[in-house]
């Protein structure tokens, strides 16, 4: 469950949601266990609740936090399919500002796997312009997962570009096989990865899809 700081605007924020009918507590039931969820930040992200209700007020506040865990405890609020369009340019800016908006890269894998999850097409660029740079680091995990869907020559360019890079390795993986690109074989076939880990798996599953794809192109001709 998010921390929260109560700061002057996120007090202001705490009230908004509340004044929209936000509870303020709730409970959920977590393997048997009741779990007391208490701020309605943390009730938005916790349970069932459908934020994009409330995500106008979100919106407005978000690009007024200045503390991290603020700033993410109302990411984790915005990341879902729908609703949250309006917030992928400021959810894009924490990573145009890095690293001079002091944030850590932990927090912007939280807003690069929002960015995924509301999955908007007239952003494509901006994520393939993020995935491009290795300073971002394995903040940029679910991005790569995005690059499957994009389909451009652009987004499996960058593909092939970061497969060296160890924090995206494996995610890189994963999206060149959902690509779908049968010219990714010879060079995924040469690619080493190290057993055990997740790239290893990502590896397998790649190159038994793309197989699959090649030989099916092969019957059709």
């Amino acid at each position: 469950m998010a921390k929260v700081f109560m700061t002057k605007i996120f007090s202001e924020l705490t009230n908004k949601l509340i004044e929209a009918g936000v509870p303020q507590e709730a409970s959920k039931q977590v393997n048997g266990v009741s779990l007391e969820i208490n701020h309605p930040i943390n009730v938005l992200i916790n349970t069932d609740i459908d934020a994009s209700q409330y995500s106008e007020i979100l919106i407005d506040y978000a690009p007024k936090l200045s503390q991290p865990n603020e700033i993410e405890a109302v990411i984790r609020c915005m990341t879902q399919p729908s609703g949250f369009e309006d917030a992928l340019p400021w959810l894009i800016s924490l990573f145009q500002q890095y690293p001079d908006n002091g944030l850590s890269l932990g927090l912007l894998w939280v807003a690069g796997n929002a960015i995924a999850v509301i999955n908007n097409k007239e952003y494509y660029q901006e994520v393939i312009s993020i995935c491009k740079k290795s300073e971002y680091g394995d903040s940029r995990q679910m991005l790569m997962g995005m690059l499957s869907k994009i389909r451009t020559d652009k987004a499996y360019q960058v593909l092939i570009e970061n497969l060296s890079d160890q924090s995206v390795k494996g995610q890189v993986i994963e999206a060149l096989g959902m690509f779908g690109r049968v010219d990714a074989l010879p060079i995924l076939k040469s690619t080493s990865v190290e057993t055990g880990k997740y790239e290893h798996k990502a590896l397998k599953k790649a190159l038994h899809h793309l197989s699959k794809i090649q030989s099916s192109n092969q019957k059709a001709t």
